[in-house]
């Protein structure tokens, strides 16, 4: 579904929207001219072209980038380009609002690198299963076949409903579960 952006009139897909209680729909440019002037502060919203890098099967996965002002900071977010919102790798870093850009996308750059060449799940004669390090690391979603009931988990970009997790995990019948949950945001500056 496209909208237009409230203030300056560019026609946007429903991902490139931020909708402002009060003010309407805005795409990230005004957004951030919007938040910046607000905050007082001096932002130069930086343009990267889109990247590609290859997982750890050598298969290409193609990156645009998207840099917001966020209340905490300075975010810059790295997001596969993919139709389906709910698969693909995306990745993000968050500095001070004073971050020069380009370090934040340096920092980005190789985290992402360092975690789309590790994997976690491999196809096996009876399925997905983990891999010999017996570690499970995805991004939590919801799925949209469960009338948002499960979770989605998108695990080394790709989604396995809550059901297909649960199969990989009965190979470990009897072992113990350590289960940790933490925030998609790698955060940078004084917050370290």
């Amino acid at each position: 579904m496209k909208t237009r952006c409230g203030a300056c009139g560019t026609q946007l897909d429903s991902g490139e929207t931020i909708d402002v209680a009060g003010r309407g729909p805005r795409c990230y440019s005004c957004f951030n001219h919007e938040t910046a002037d607000r905050l007082g502060i001096d932002f130069d919203e930086p343009q990267f072209q889109p990247i590609v890098i290859e997982d750890a099967d050598g298969r290409p996965h193609t990156f645009r980038f998207r840099s917001m002002l966020v209340p905490t900071g300075h975010e810059m977010e790295a997001l596969e380009t993919i139709d389906d919102p709910h698969e693909g790798y995306r990745f993000a870093i968050l500095g001070d609002f004073e971050a020069d850009a380009w370090e934040l996308f340096r920092r980005l750059y190789a985290k992402m690198r360092a975690e789309i060449a590790t994997r976690h799940v491999e196809r096996a004669e009876f399925g997905w299963q983990l891999t010999a390090d017996q570690r499970l690391v995805g991004r939590i979603e919801w799925d949209p076949n469960s009338d948002a009931r499960l979770p989605l988990v998108v695990i080394d970009g790709k989604p396995f409903t809550w059901e297909q997790v649960g199969h990989m995990l009965m190979t470990f019948e009897g072992f113990t579960l350590e289960a940790r949950v933490k925030d998609t945001i790698e955060v940078l500056g004084d917050r370290d």
